[in-house]
């Protein structure tokens, strides 16, 4: 597992506390609530590193399921919501230790692109092949009071070109 999170780089057990810092931050792993984890293993164990946030996530669905321990004494021992717990189990019992990474950030889809938008930018192509993104982005906004930036329509325009079929 930790040879997907951080494999641009050597990661070792022994190394200093900002390199390991690093690389959790680095591969979205990093567990700003680690002064929250008041687990045993945690604290007197130096191999559970309680920074370590798919180390923490594991051990609490580990702590539920064979010790027997009740979720909300593990969310209590972990510095998790109940909630969160529920999240991450069905995401592990889906996908297995790979759930347990971070998921992608941010909005999966061009939100402002509504299917009118869309519409006119495909209408503006079409009337207008050279047309700028730029042009295209500053008739979008007088025309439906939307900024959109270039680069978003640009990358609109390019998947459609891979849909049709030619590149």
């Amino acid at each position: 597992m930790l040879s997907i999170l951080f494999s641009r780089q050597k990661w070792r057990w022994d190394m200093p506390n900002k390199e390991k810092i690093w690389f959790l931050k680095e591969g979205s792993t990093f567990n700003p609530k680690a002064s929250e984890v008041k687990d045993e293993l945690f604290l007197k164990n130096v191999f559970f590193d309680p920074r370590d946030l798919m180390q923490v996530k594991y051990e609490m669905l580990r702590k539920v399921e064979k010790e027997d321990v009740e979720v909300k004494e593990a969310v209590h021992l972990f510095g998790m919501s109940r909630q969160y717990y529920y999240k991450i189990k069905t995401a592990f019992d889906r996908e297995g230790v790979a759930g347990l990474l971070p998921g992608k950030r941010g909005p999966r889809h061009p939100f402002k692109l509504t299917d009118a938008i869309v519409g006119f930018i495909n209408k503006m192509v079409k009337e207008e092949p050279s047309t700028t993104n730029q042009r295209i982005a500053e008739r979008i906004e007088t025309e439906f009071n939307v900024t959109v930036n270039p680069r978003t329509i640009q990358r609109m325009r390019k998947g459609q070109k891979k849909r049709k079929g030619t590149k």
